[in-house]
């Protein structure tokens, strides 16, 4: 009897929850969808939380030791902090929104990396990869070719317009600030070797672009250290010959994947705070491992999709003479750091 009248309530209870769920898809109408897509994003959120701190700690495992004098390898992948395309098409136009640009004879494509940011303190860049998404098709073979901007030009900003008319600290084909007037350092757009960008590419590629592909631009690491000081980092200028239009795609690309990016490897010798991160189509994660003292070490880390965030900690010991065996006090899901 007691078993029948369980199974009652069950049923009741059920059926209860059914029809508010019904009742409020009813009256969401349209929403619904919205709803449905939250749900989806904080399922990938939490995921990609989880992914990252299984990345850290596979790190943290595969460390041949603790030794302080012994550097460490990690890596990490960064969006630009600045991106804009200039046009001699449209000289006075800010492009520092749009989330797709030209590259051609016409026009050069502008990119800053914030590196001082990425990675810890008294690190060392081991190697830079630059890659860019294409988004058409050339006809046949072209040369893009990338270039270290000089100080003369440091003060540009990628500004906050697609494709329309630039107002205070923009930049575009004409000027280097469009707001103060403020001229490039040699021609407009950027144009004059040697005075506005140093004369030898940081890297050349020759290549057939074909539409949906990454291309990577290996950038030297002696460029990509100095940059760790951020008052020697002006940034790239990406150009080209090629005189029809090559489509590619910015950090303002809804898909992530198809967005530009500096893939870092760097080694650090006290594995204070070693960071790093995954990307995937619906989302990203970062984390980072924190040295609280001894053989204890916090996990960090924190998973985004769409603007849905979820955050991981853990809490775990690691002796040094066995650097391979970790020992997890904690692991839970944190509502902020």
């Amino acid at each position: 009897m007691k078993r029948a009248y369980s199974a009652l309530m069950a049923v009741i209870i059920m059926g209860v929850v059914m029809l508010i769920v019904a009742v409020t898809l009813v009256t969401l109408g349209g929403d619904s969808n919205q709803l449905a897509g939250v749900m989806s994003n904080r399922y990938y959120a939490k995921n990609l939380a989880k992914a990252c701190a299984e990345k850290a700690l596979t790190f943290l495992r595969n460390k041949e030791s603790l030794d302080a004098s012994q550097n460490y390898k990690a890596r990490i992948i960064i969006e630009p902090s600045d991106d804009a395309m200039i046009s001699s098409v449209n000289p006075n136009l800010n492009y520092g929104a749009s989330s797709a640009v030209t590259l051609s004879a016409s026009s050069a494509l502008l990119y800053r990396f914030d590196v001082a940011g990425a990675v810890p303190e008294g690190a060392v860049i081991l190697s830079a990869t630059m890659r860019i998404y294409a988004l058409s098709e050339s006809s046949g073979n072209e040369t893009i070719r990338a270039y270290r901007i000089l100080p003369a030009n440091a003060a540009w900003l990628e500004g906050n317009n697609d494709g329309t008319a630039s107002s205070f600290f923009d930049v575009n084909w004409s000027y280097l600030d469009y707001g103060s007037l403020t001229n490039w350092a040699g021609s407009p757009g950027m144009s004059t070797a040697a005075t506005d960008y140093y004369a030898i590419p940081e890297v050349s590629i020759a290549d057939k672009i074909v539409s949906s592909t990454a291309y990577s631009l290996e950038i030297s690491s002696s460029t990509v250290n100095s940059w760790l000081d951020p008052s020697n980092n002006q940034g790239l200028v990406v150009r080209s010959d090629a005189g029809s239009e090559l489509w590619f795609a910015t950090k303002e690309a809804a898909i992530v994947n198809q967005r530009p990016v500096l893939d870092l490897v760097y080694s650090v010798s006290d594995l204070q705070s070693a960071k790093g991160g995954v990307s995937q189509d619906y989302g990203y994660c970062f984390y980072q491992n924190i040295n609280t003292g001894g053989d204890n070490w916090v996990v960090e880390a924190t998973g985004i999709s769409k603007e849905v965030w979820s955050f991981n900690r853990v809490d775990l010991t690691q002796p040094s003479s066995t650097p391979s065996v970790i020992t997890i006090s904690s692991w839970k899901e944190v509502e902020s750091f």
